[in-house]
């Protein structure tokens, strides 16, 4: 059901979106249980996807139009906002924290038996993958840095990221 609406989000085409029976009201009212469980399952995966694909104006709709919550996890823990950060779309990292994301909320996975799952918050992950616009913006908006200089994970950041935190840390 749901093949139409992701390829128009790889696409970014939101017009074809918009045409989804998942947001037709005709179609919500013929079977609203099935429908209400469909919206808040595919949605955030739709979320995720606009995020990945840089579509701005496709994540606005989600959240805007379609009601996506701007916090809401996969299964790996991960919210828009930590894949903005990671993919470096800080245009949409900006729309999320101007619509209520948590800057601090870690990556946490529901379930999980391996000791070493991968956790941080946006600020690490944007810091991981070395995108400087979007730890701007997230310092900019108060994320905290929790990492020292001396921390293993702050000496694989690149220089220009490490050099950002070290000027953060003295203010």
């Amino acid at each position: 059901m749901a093949k139409p609406a992701f390829d128009a989000i790889m696409k970014g085409d939101l017009a074809a979106l918009k045409k989804h029976p998942l947001w037709d009201k005709q179609s919500r009212r013929r079977n609203p249980l099935v429908f209400s469980r469909l919206q808040e399952y595919e949605s955030n995966f739709m979320l995720l996807a606009a995020t990945d694909g840089g579509h701005t104006d496709i994540a606005k709709f989600l959240l805007d139009e379609v009601k996506v919550p701007v916090d809401q996890a996969n299964r790996s823990g991960e919210t828009a906002l930590h894949r903005a950060a990671y993919r470096g779309r800080a245009e949409i990292l900006i729309y999320l924290i101007q619509k209520g994301a948590d800057i601090e909320r870690l990556k946490v996975p529901e379930q999980t038996t391996n000791p070493d799952a991968f956790l941080g918050s946006a600020l690490f992950f944007a810091a991981l993958r070395g995108k400087l616009n979007c730890v701007r913006v997230l310092l900019r908006h108060g994320a905290k840095i929790t990492l020292t200089p001396g921390d293993d994970h702050f000496q694989t950041f690149s220089d220009e990221i490490k050099q950002e935190f070290l000027t953060v840390m003295k203010l």
